[in-house]
């Protein structure tokens, strides 16, 4: 009787304690401005919201839809909480605005140019004197400012036109080429039947950020808990959001844009993967030399002053506080001592049940995890050599690609062939044939790093991508593979006998932008290797 009069005083106090904590705690409204009206491009957000991930955080977070003349800036967040920008909203934290990066959610930005494919004009020189739309609110859009500047087109040499957000201006002949998303407007074309060429600013030496989440220096002052706890929330929306894309449009459709065609929002999800990259950087990953790259190019355009400072610019997570009230404290170890007395009264009486399934449950996720890395090792592993096989090398090798597109690196690939291999296999034969492939995997996977892609993606075949290195290392690996093969005796029924392989070069960027361009260069360059007599390396 004793105890159970203890247990329920226990109890009454801490639900007591709960009931005042939670009265004093009410999630006040945090508002998030959206730039633009509601499409695909906030999906992150609509989903933290749909799936209670705000509410769990304890944040009770409202969306203002945007349109024209929307602009994120500091005196936007002197009344708002959050926004979202582009990239280029760095030069407001240059120029003093208290504004705080907190996530970058498209690792590239879809501003571009678009001109209809039958007015030829294709690159930025084909804009000189002619009516570009670029100007938003009397300003050049510096994306497009920095793309003619690298190609030296002054702005003096265009006629600058005002954002009118709509593609009619475009069709009706009012301007040249129609500042849009590559996100939004090619869908709009498309679906109206009509030719268009994108001009990017990417395309020519220009990667800013795409959307990025800010919030204000006050806001993370006075409540940098709650601004944790917002990015947390909306990181794990977009997460959800970019894996449940149909639901997420089904969603908006249903919610925030019943006037968008799921078409043309499925279109827009995809897009924005493409510009996101969620499968191969974390979503909301910040990259600050990317951001020091972005400022050093306005800067160049005279757009900031070349002595700027980021300090204070890009989020970092608030330390927890030193000290706690006692009240508080009282008030937590009663609830925690309460739960800890149901949670040990559950735990005896299921303790031998619950280890028992958790054994069994181990046993079949190490027998899982066993299946799936040996069904992964067959899809990717070449039977013979050992090595990575043609499906590894293009998955793997697009991933790598579009990291050094990220991050700005260089990247080589190094295609290799077996001189007169079928001659082995006929003099020899196969198994000798076979070993000889062994034989020339084992040099290249002794001379390359752990983090180079490998793979035999044919007969006597053999492929190498190089992360971080440009066409002079690759040449230098290629070479030592080279002279290690030459120096190879391999032993027959017949006797000893020798072989050697010839190599074709190139490197990422320009027209080689893609693994198939990229792998087409380097086939180029191997038949000239072949053509002057093989046992040799040659680059273009």
């Amino acid at each position: 009787m004793k105890i159970t009069i203890i247990t329920f005083v226990t109890l009454w106090l801490s639900m007591l304690a709960m009931s005042t904590y939670a009265k004093n705690t009410q999630p006040s409204v945090l508002r998030l401005q959206l730039s633009w009206q509601h499409q695909f491009q906030f999906a992150g957000y609509y989903a933290a919201l749909d799936q209670g991930f705000y509410r769990e955080a304890g944040l009770n977070i409202e969306l203002l839809e945007g349109g024209p003349g929307t602009l994120c800036d500091g005196k936007m967040l002197a009344k708002i909480d959050f926004c979202n920008a582009s990239g280029s909203v760095v030069k407001q934290r240059v120029e003093g605005q208290p504004i705080v990066v907190l996530a970058s959610i498209l690792q590239h930005s879809p501003i571009v140019l678009i001109t209809k494919k039958k007015d030829g004009l294709f690159t930025p020189r084909d804009l000189v004197g002619k009516r570009v739309e670029m100007l938003l609110s009397g300003v050049p859009i510096p994306e497009i400012h920095a793309m003619l500047s690298n190609q030296g087109v002054e702005l003096n040499e265009i006629k600058l036109y005002e954002n009118t957000t709509n593609v009619s201006v475009l069709l009706g002949d009012s301007i040249d080429a129609l500042y849009g998303f590559s996100t939004n407007e090619p869908f709009q074309l498309r679906e109206k039947g009509i030719e268009y060429k994108i001009i990017s600013p990417r395309h020519y030496g220009v990667d800013f950020y795409g959307d990025v989440l800010l919030t204000s220096e006050r806001l993370l002052q006075v409540r940098p808990d709650q601004v944790e706890a917002f990015r947390k929330a909306s990181l794990r929306g977009w997460r959800y959001a970019m894996n449940h894309q149909a639901d997420i449009v089904d969603l908006i459709i249903a919610k925030y844009a019943p006037h968008h065609s799921r078409r043309r929002l499925m279109a827009e999800a995809k897009a924005i993967e493409s510009l996101m990259l969620p499968n191969l950087i974390e979503i909301g990953h910040i990259n600050a030399e990317r951001w020091r790259h972005t400022a050093d190019t306005l800067a160049d355009l005279a757009i900031i002053k070349p002595d700027y400072s980021l300090d204070g610019f890009i989020y970092e997570p608030p330390k927890p506080p030193e000290e706690t009230s006692n009240l508080t404290m009282v008030r937590v170890l009663i609830i925690v001592l309460s739960f800890l007395t149901v949670a040990m009264v559950a735990l005896w009486g299921g303790y031998i049940r619950l280890s028992q399934e958790i054994i069994e449950r181990r046993k079949v996720q190490k027998r899982l995890r066993r299946d799936k890395e040996l069904s992964d090792k067959i899809a990717y592993t070449d039977d013979l050599s050992g090595m990575g096989n043609r499906r590894l090398f293009y998955e793997r090798g697009n991933d790598a690609i579009l990291l050094a597109e990220v991050d700005h690196t260089t990247l080589s690939m190094v295609l290799m062939d077996i001189d007169h291999f079928k001659q082995v296999n006929d003099n020899y034969g196969h198994l000798v044939g076979d070993q000889v492939i062994c034989e020339v995997a084992d040099i290249i996977l002794r001379i390359i790093r752990s983090r180079d892609i490998q793979a035999r993606i044919g007969g006597e075949e053999f492929a190498i991508i190089l992360p971080e290195t440009d066409l002079v290392g690759a040449v230098e690996l290629a070479e030592r593979i080279r002279h290690a093969v030459a120096e190879l005796t391999l032993e027959s029924g017949e006797g000893s006998f020798t072989i050697t392989a010839s190599f074709g070069v190139s490197a990422y960027g320009g027209v080689n932008d893609s693994i198939k361009q990229l792998m087409q260069s380097c086939d180029e360059a191997l038949y000239q290797a072949k053509h002057q007599g093989r046992n040799q390396v040659v680059s273009v």
